[in-house]
Order: C-alpha cells, then structure tokens, then sequence
C-alpha cells in the first residue's frame, strides 16, 4: 500500500505518508491474506515508516481490525 509513487516532496520512506495509514488499515481488515496488512503494520511501528508525521488514527484502526480478526499478535 503506497499513496505515491514517483517521488513527491514531504514523502517518507518509499514515498510514504501516515495520514492515510489508518483508512489504508480500516479497509485491509476485510482482506482475506492478513500478511498484508501484517507487513504494512511492520512497516509503519517496526522502523520503517514516521506514523507522528501526520495526525493519525491508527490507533483505531488497529482496534478495528483487532475486532474483525480476533488476532492480538498484530
């Protein structure tokens, strides 16, 4: 998941911005195949992506998707 993809200008890490991570997690908790969302989670709180860049909900997000998988590891 990736909101750019040439190189735009306040972009993080492989283009990246927060402020849609959380719509980005609201949506990928329907996904069958959880390793996307698991990878893209990774990115953002293992080191690779700034979630306080922007405001961010992610935290609800995370619950939300917490509520519709049951799977507390991620």
């Amino acid at each position: 998941m990736d909101e750019f993809l040439p190189k735009v200008d306040g972009a993080g890490k492989n283009y990246s911005i927060s402020c849609a991570a959380g719509h980005h997690i609201y949506e990928g908790r329907w996904l069958a195949d959880p390793e996307y969302l698991n990878d893209y989670g990774a990115f953002w709180f293992g080191g690779g992506g700034d979630p306080k860049s922007y405001s961010f909900w992610v935290a609800d997000a995370v619950w939300q998707r917490y509520r519709v998988t049951g799977d507390r590891r991620r």
